[in-house]
């Protein structure tokens, strides 16, 4: 791929009614001013209406109407080109919306209608033989025979429906005059209880999400009809790259992309894909690399000090009683999503494994178990050597549990990359596993460090050392030098600057146990119903300080529901919630406790905001193309969605922009710019390694001998033990100048205090003229 072709970096923007088309075209001179060369939009296609996401397509043939359809995208497109910003697309081959009211999916629709015999029936991932040829629809509240007064045919725009509340259901021909139960006997889905879906449900979703359906692009004729209005816009030039949403959902990833780079001519492509330490990307995946999780991580493992890891262990197990290691959290949070959530994908890939015959099910259940929650990788792959011992080793433990079900974990084995339909169902229902065991189970359970909670993130590894920094960085450099970046996403669990702020626990382990000590005692008289939640939450309150009650309010609620402890989603406990709820708005009306956590945060500040500006300098000069995501120029303390998907507020940040006064949006500012005016300037990563005392406080690395990153690490820690003192790095040869200060500098060893005069970071370029305005 031409390098000319490739973003220099991209802005995340989040459309829907708060953000469409006209509004992006508004945002041209800012985001080129800002020195961004591609917004970077959420998914295009028509959703369901009034979706504030875009992830639930209804129809792939047109844009989206409420975004201003085509004339609004071709008029955005011209007025981001007018001002030198091209455009990159994030677009979902896994999966449709089953939306409300079921007529707005056409596809669905006929398939819903005619079964198996209508021409859609291929586009959809449908287990027909176990609904008995029907396609189960869990949504009904509660079982059917207690719904049917609130179901009766009508008739709309001349066809007779079935309706159930704001639902619409067809009816198959020649069944309109039957008896109620007996229509609804003969018609090609079953209404379930929305319960139901726990262990009947026989169609592939998104993960857990039932009104996500799960679409085979892997079918030439689906995939053609699916991304037609997205290819003619490549091959127009009206879009410039891609961004692949959750590729672990699809039969074969490989085959898709190589199919993509065919059809839309080896456009840049990320792919959301996430991978465990030191797993690369299959070397058969036609990808720029990844949407940038990895590089997130590491990043982020850079701002917790290994110091504090004995400390807060002793610390979280006497608040909580819960023991620190993760991996017992991680395996309970697996086995309880594929026992209580995902069993009827467990089921299908037992009917699937070979030996797994009736006789033999349950056993065959157990073992496909025991290998799945055994996997420390999303998906296995036959082409990835990293994924493949992942699965060796799960195996063996798997067998070492249960030898007795040794032939059944052989089996799975022998064709969990075989290319078998079992194959395909193992590596979908690896990734969706991981995802809701971990991710979205473990993580709200375990709570020793909430920053290491991050997609993509093993909260069992508490930090890393700066030359494992340069490892993954050298890597990146090598395998993918192209991939995309980031620090924040609409996906994350806490925005990067929450991040940084709750890092500094690590740091301050003793300030933190007595500030949180006092908090406990004080939460139990105001009601918190446990001390594991309390612990959460005064971590949560502290990162995303300044909360305010609804907020914390809604935030809780998800946080105990996710970890499916005493309340769930499927399961909501509402005296257990109401006290969370009691719990959280008597902090916030006791002035007294909010005085002290804003005494505390006010503590920890100096050191969270040098971690936010560390971090981001890192992330917008290390290998790879740096996303920001909207809003994240300024210091932005979101939580996890729907928390970061709401509105920015641009006007302040054009006026930041003015002056750039602000420390954050001047080192972006100042990236971006030298990205787009200088991409020589990063073709190489050359790691720099600080002498001294200190040394271990900073990351420096230099890039194609042009430009030079000093970022201060553990800077807490770092005034208490008398600052750089007599720590030096070695500048390559040439007269640098601080991008950010303008102070010059000469090659060779220089002391890090001279160099950084009290900042928490430095960008040395050759003496350059930076424009303080867009191209």
């Amino acid at each position: 791929m031409p390098s000319d072709d490739i973003p220099r970096s991209t802005y995340r923007l989040q459309m829907g009614p708060a953000l469409t088309f006209a509004d992006v075209a508004n945002l041209a001179d800012y985001l080129a001013d800002l020195g961004v060369t591609h917004a970077y939009l959420s998914p295009i296609l028509a959703p369901t209406p009034g979706s504030t996401h875009g992830y639930d397509v209804v129809d792939h043939a047109r844009l989206n109407p409420e975004l201003g359809g085509e004339n609004g995208f071709d008029t955005m497109a011209q007025a981001l080109r007018a001002r030198g910003v091209g455009v990159v697309v994030d677009i979902v081959p896994n999966h449709m919306a089953i939306p409300v009211p079921e007529t707005l999916n056409a596809a669905l629709w006929s398939v819903l209608r005619q079964g198996q015999s209508s021409p859609f029936a291929r586009w959809f991932d449908i287990d027909w033989q176990a609904g008995g040829g029907r396609v189960v629809l869990p949504f009904l509240d509660g079982p059917l025979a207690h719904n049917l007064a609130n179901l009766r045919v009508a008739d709309e725009d001349g066809e007779p429906v079935l309706r159930y509340f704001d639902h619409r259901f067809p009816v198959a021909e020649g069944t309109e005059s039957l008896p109620l139960e007996e229509l609804l006997e003969a018609q090609h889905y079953r209404l379930a209880d929305w319960r139901a879906a726990a262990s009947e449900l026989n169609y592939r979703r998104f993960v857990d999400i039932t009104s996500l359906i799960g679409v085979r692009v892997e079918d030439p004729e689906v995939f053609d009809a699916t991304h037609a209005v997205i290819v003619e816009l490549v091959g127009k030039g009206a879009i410039d790259g891609l961004r692949i949403d959750h590729p672990d959902g699809l039969a074969n990833p490989g085959e898709y992309l190589a199919r993509l780079a065919q059809v839309a001519g080896s456009r840049w492509t990320v792919v959301e894909k996430i991978l465990a330490r030191r797993e690369p990307l299959p070397p058969d995946w036609a990808s720029a690399g990844t949407t940038g999780y990895d590089a997130l991580n590491a990043v982020n493992s850079l701002l917790v000090d290994p110091r504090g890891e004995a400390p807060l262990n002793r610390i979280y197990t006497e608040a909580t009683g819960d023991a620190p290691e993760f991996a017992p959290v991680a395996e309970t949070g697996k086995r309880l999503v594929a026992e209580q959530v995902l069993l009827p994908e467990v089921n299908r890939l037992a009917r699937l494994l070979p030996g797994g015959e009736a006789g033999e099910r349950a056993s065959a259940r157990e073992a496909i178990v025991d290998v799945l929650c055994g996997l420390d990788v999303y998906r296995p792959f036959a082409t990835s050597p990293r994924t493949v011992e992942s699965l060796e080793r799960a195996c063996e433990e798997a067998i070492r549990r249960r030898p007795h079900n040794s032939r059944h974990v052989e089996a799975v084995l022998a064709h969990a990359l075989d290319g078998s339909e079992f194959a395909t169902r193992f590596g979908q229902t690896a990734a969706a596993l991981y995802a809701k065991g971990v991710e979205d189970t473990a993580f709200y359970r375990h709570s020793r460090l909430l920053s290491l909670n991050e997609v993509g993130g093993d909260p069992a590894k508490f930090g890393i050392s700066i030359p494992e920094f340069h490892e993954f960085s050298l890597a990146l450099q090598a395998h993918s030098p192209s991939a995309m970046t980031t620090l924040s996403t609409h996906d994350t669990k806490r925005g990067e600057d929450v991040r940084a702020r709750i890092a500094v626990l690590s740091e301050v382990a003793d300030e933190w146990e007595h500030a949180v000590t006092r908090w406990l005692s004080l939460g139990e008289k105001l009601g918190c119903p446990d001390a594991r939640t309390g612990y959460f939450f005064w971590q949560t309150i502290v990162g995303g300080w300044p909360l305010d009650a609804p907020r914390a309010v809604r935030y809780m609620e998800k946080a105990t529901r996710e970890a499916k402890l005493t309340t769930s989603w499927h399961r909501p406990d509402e005296r257990y919630e109401a006290a969370v709820r009691r719990f959280v708005d008597a902090v916030f009306d006791d002035d007294g406790v909010m005085a002290d956590v804003g005494m505390f945060v006010a503590t920890i500040e100096p050191a969270a905001a040098a971690n936010s500006l560390t971090q981001k300098l890192i992330q917008l000069t290390m290998p790879g193309i740096p996303d920001i995501y909207q809003g994240c120029e300024l210091a932005t303390f979101n939580l996890v969605d729907p928390d970061n998907r709401g509105p920015v507020d641009f006007g302040v940040r054009r006026e930041a922009l003015l002056s750039l006064l602000d420390d954050k949006l001047r080192i972006t500012a100042t990236v971006l710019r030298l990205r787009r005016e200088h991409p020589e300037w990063f073709a190489s990563y050359e790691p720099l390694l600080a002498q001294g005392p200190a040394a271990e406080h900073l990351v420096a690395f230099a890039r194609s001998g042009s430009l030079v990153t000093l970022a201060a690490r553990f800077t807490a820690r770092l005034r208490r033990t008398g600052g750089w003192r007599d720590t030096k790095i070695v500048l390559p040869k040439g007269t640098w100048v601080d991008a950010l200060s303008g102070r010059e500098h000469g090659a060779g060893a220089r002391k890090v205090e001279e160099v950084l005069r009290g900042a928490t970071a430095a960008l040395l370029v050759p003496g350059v003229t930076l424009t303080t305005t867009g191209a």
